[in-house]
């Protein structure tokens, strides 16, 4: 679900296959039991909400190509 505020977007999802594919994952079902329950989770939108979400960083190596 998305509002679109004044003071920005405001949304709420989830994803009933969960958030990873990898199997053994323990995130491969984590959104199911929220969806079970009918509830929802914050989308993060701005920098500092995504940062304030966030669990780590991963600093990735530059491609060859410098992309």
């Amino acid at each position: 679900m998305v509002e679109f505020a004044p003071t920005g977007p405001k949304a709420r999802t989830a994803l009933t296959y969960g958030n990873s594919s990898r199997p053994g994952s323990p995130d491969i079902t984590d959104q199911l039991r929220l969806y079970e329950r009918r509830e929802l989770r914050k989308v993060a939108f701005t920098p500092e909400e995504v940062a304030a979400a966030g669990v780590r960083t991963v600093q990735l190596p530059a491609l060859a190509d410098g992309s």
